[in-house]
């Protein structure tokens, strides 16, 4: 009989913490697990809304932040929750996931309104076209035409991930070279999404995704594995594709191509 989630998680957590007295129940394992490697505190809801949300850069309660860690950040699927929490500690048993590496960029966008600024990891934004801001804890492309900016995250292979909060010609770019040679996923007037390479300010569309996979507030992530990358919403693969352009480059970023202002919320790069 194949081990149940809960077997699963106790197996993990026992590995993770050698000294645990195995007596303990999971409960207790994870309160310790969070509390020994993030530093939380507090009741064991708490400690685990504050591992997740550390994890996953979102604020709100825990199961969100449990969910935008797996999908988003971890790229795990999964019909249920439970599904996705028998994924995650089937991975850290098995030592192919590691819970304990955070987002190699974040940025909540939670500072004060004005100049974009530094991420909340520390590294610089820089904006090759237009001039995005902070407005009310979101990132503002405040309606300038086609606008990017980047961070260079170091890595040329990642995840990076965003969550779109207003409409079409939203987008997020990687392999960023400066305003004119980039890579983009970009949200269609369909609520598609299509993938572009722009070479010498020229956008050439590589693949699109059935229409009506976006919406507002939804979560996109694209992973990027050498020439290849993979395109998700909501932690569900929409299109898949690929490109040899700027192989070596290792700045992700966000892109708006309307004069229409558009927002977006807590975005991530991951190894």
């Amino acid at each position: 009989m194949a081990d149940t989630l809960e077997d699963v998680k106790r197996k993990a957590l026992l590995q993770e913490l050698p000294l645990a007295s195995s007596i303990l129940t999971n409960d207790n394992l994870e309160k310790l697990f969070w509390e020994t490697y993030l530093g939380s505190s507090g009741s064991f809801n708490t400690v685990r809304r504050n591992a997740y949300a550390q994890l996953a850069s979102v604020a709100g309660d825990v199961d969100t932040a449990e969910y935008v860690y797996y999908t988003s950040v971890l790229g795990l699927t999964g019909p249920s929750m439970q599904d996705l929490r028998k994924k995650f500690w089937d991975g850290v048993l098995a030592n192919t996931i590691n819970p304990l590496a955070p987002p190699v960029v974040s940025d909540s966008f939670n500072r004060a309104n004005g100049a974009i600024g530094n991420a909340d990891t520390g590294q610089p934004w820089v904006a090759f076209v237009g001039t995005p801001v902070i407005f009310s804890n979101q990132y503002l492309a405040n309606g300038v035409g086609l606008a990017t900016s980047a961070i260079d995250s170091g890595l040329t292979d990642c995840t990076v991930a965003v969550t779109m909060l207003s409409g079409q010609f939203s987008g997020l770019i990687w392999r960023v070279v400066d305003g004119n040679n980039y890579l983009l996923c970009q949200w269609e007037p369909d609520n598609s999404l299509g993938v572009y390479t722009r070479i010498a300010g020229v956008f050439t569309l590589l693949a699109d995704s059935a229409p009506n996979v976006m919406a507002t507030g939804r979560r996109v992530s694209i992973t990027i594995s050498g020439n290849n990358f993979i395109v998700k919403v909501d932690g569900t693969t929409v299109l898949t594709t690929s490109s040899t352009s700027f192989p070596t480059i290792t700045a992700q970023g966000i892109y708006s191509g309307d004069t229409a202002s558009r927002l977006f919320d807590n975005f991530t790069v991951s190894a």
